[in-house]
C-alpha cells in the first residue's frame, strides 16, 4: 500500500493507491483496507471517501466502521431532513455518524464544521461522495484541516485477476466487461449493466453538473472517445471522427 500525501492550504488530501489496497481488501478480508481508514480516522475528526458511483465507497465505510450509524443522504425524507433542520438532524447522531453521499447536502458541512470544533475530538464522522466536484468544493470550503480524503477507484486488472479468475483472465475480458466491482460481484451482463451504470448515473450527475440538454449529442460523444484514445491531443482528433 502506498500512501502519498499532498498538503494543499491546511487541507491535508490522501491519496491511495488502491490498485493495490483493493487487492489487499479481497485477499485478507477488509482487514488490510479497514486498519488504514481506522487510522486516518484516528487521526483526524472526519474522512472523505471520494470516488465515481459503485467503486465501493459505502462498502468500505460501513465495514470499516460497522459501529457508526449510517445515514443515506440518497433517501428524500433524510435528505430533506439534513437539508431543512441541520442542527437537528445533527443531534441524533452525537457521537457521529457514516453520511453516505454528502454531496447531496453540501451544506451540511458548515454545521459538521461547527460540530467536530466544538467537541475537539477526533473520530466523528465518515463522509462519501460521488460527484466529487461538489463534495470537494463543500469539503474545501469548509472542512479544511478537518478531514482526511480517500479517491477511491474501481478494480485493477491484478486485482481482477486475484478476486475472479474465472472473469478476469483476458485483456479482451477485461475490455469487454469493465472494472466496475458490481459487474464482477453479481455476475452482471457489461453490456445491460453498463448501459444502466450510464442512464442512471452518468446522465442524471452530469445534468446536474454541467446542464447537458441534448443527451444524443452525449452518447455519441461517449462512443466516440474509446476511438481517440491513445493519441497526443484526442480534443483535436474527435471532430475529425466520422460519426
Amino acid at each position: 500500500m502506498r500512501v502519498q500525501a499532498q498538503y494543499q492550504s491546511v487541507l491535508v488530501q490522501i491519496e491511495l493507491d488502491y490498485s493495490n489496497l483493493h487487492q489487499l481488501y479481497f485477499l485478507h478480508g477488509s482487514e488490510k483496507i479497514a486498519d488504514h481508514a481506522k487510522y486516518m480516522f484516528s487521526q483526524y475528526p472526519v474522512i472523505t471517501i471520494t470516488g465515481p458511483r459503485q467503486s465501493g465507497k459505502t462498502t468500505l465505510a460501513r465495514d470499516s466502521f460497522p459501529h457508526l450509524p449510517y445515514k443515506n443522504l440518497e433517501h428524500p425524507e433524510t435528505r430533506q431532513f439534513a437539508r431543512e433542520d441541520p442542527v437537528k438532524f445533527l443531534g441524533t447522531i452525537p457521537d457521529g455518524a457514516i453520511l453516505d453521499e454528502i454531496q447531496n447536502a453540501p451544506e451540511l458541512t458548515s454545521y459538521i464544521q461547527v460540530e467536530v470544533d466544538e467537541k475537539k475530538r477526533n473520530s466523528l464522522f465518515v463522509l462519501t461522495g460521488s460527484r466529487q466536484f461538489n463534495v470537494m468544493e463543500a469539503v474545501t470550503q469548509s472542512l479544511a484541516g478537518r478531514t482526511a480524503i480517500i479517491k477511491l477507484l474501481p478494480f485493477s486488472v491484478e486485482e481482477i485477476g486475484d478476486a475472479y479468475p474465472d472473469l478476469g483472465n483476458s485483456t479482451d475480458e477485461y475490455l469487454f466487461r469493465g472494472f466496475y466491482p458490481r459487474l464482477y460481484d453479481q455476475r452482471i451482463n457489461p453490456a445491460s449493466g453498463l448501459a444502466d451504470y450510464i442512464e442512471t448515473y452518468i446522465e442524471r450527475d452530469l445534468r446536474q453538473l454541467s446542464r447537458i440538454q441534448d443527451l444524443l449529442l452525449f452518447r455519441k460523444f461517449l462512443q466516440l472517445w474509446p476511438g481517440a484514445q491513445g493519441n497526443y491531443s484526442i480534443f483535436h482528433i474527435l471532430p475529425r471522427i466520422p460519426a
